[in-house]
This record gives C-alpha cells, structure tokens and sequence, in this order.
C-alpha cells in the first residue's frame, strides 16, 4: 500500500489560489479564467481518471483528505491542497459542502466544427441545456 501523499496546506481564505476559486463561480471569471470548478468526490475522481490533463488544481478539506483523489492527482501531476474546513466550505456552492473540489480547463468550440467531426479529441456527444440558471444543477 502506498503512503498517504500529503497536500501543500493553505491556511487563509485570503490565498490567492482560494480566491481564484471563488471567481470561477461566476460566468465572467469563467470566461476570463477559461477553467470551471468541479464540487464532489465522484465529479473531480471521473475527471482525473478520463482527463486528468484538464485538471489543474485539487482541494480537499484537511480533515478529509481523500487517498484515492490524492494518488490520482498525483499520477497525473496535478497539485493538491489541504483547506481548513470553514474555509473550505467557503469555497463550495453547495448547502452541504462537497468532499473534494477540483479546477480544471475548459474547452470551447464552435457548434460547426463539433459537428463536422474533424477534429479526432472532440466529445463524441453534445448535450444542449436551455435556462440553466445555475452550473452546479448542471
């Protein structure tokens, strides 16, 4: 069994890393930032397994640091932090704050170019949404 990897602590809700985060929860520090958040243990571990080169940072809770996200970071170099739980919980959207939350790159094409299906990396399916008012009920 492989030792415990221990992530880089961030004390301060104030850590421009933290801060970061919290921009990306609205549309316009999506856009300029060209990355999303992902919120919960499921969503960031599907995410390192089947595109961890998207993935660029992860967060856990320092009280629940999750050995299996944390050896997937690791195999696919992405840095990981330990948040205090307040201030972790800060980070998250969520009434009941997730386990891990992850930042990873967003992709963007034109509706054309996916469907002419020249371009061998793009998704294999498309999913339109009409009046999603918020991302993470997405």
């Amino acid at each position: 069994m492989a030792a415990l990897l221990i992530p880089a602590p961030i004390r301060s809700a104030h850590n421009p890393r933290l801060k970061r985060v919290r921009r990306l929860h609205s549309r316009r520090g999506r856009r300029k930032e060209q990355a999303f958040v992902l919120e919960g243990a499921r969503a960031v571990g599907d995410a390192l397994r089947e595109a961890p080169g998207q993935v660029q940072e992860l967060y856990l809770p320092e009280q629940q640091l999750d050995p299996e996200l944390l050896e997937l970071a690791a195999a696919a170099g992405v840095p990981a932090f330990a948040v205090p739980a307040g201030v972790f919980a800060e980070l998250s959207q969520l009434e009941a704050p997730p386990s891990a939350l992850a930042v990873a790159a967003a992709r963007y094409a034109e509706l054309d170019a996916l469907l002419a299906g020249d371009d061998p990396t793009a998704p294999r399916g498309i999913v339109a949404c009409l009046g999603v008012q918020d991302p993470g009920n997405l």
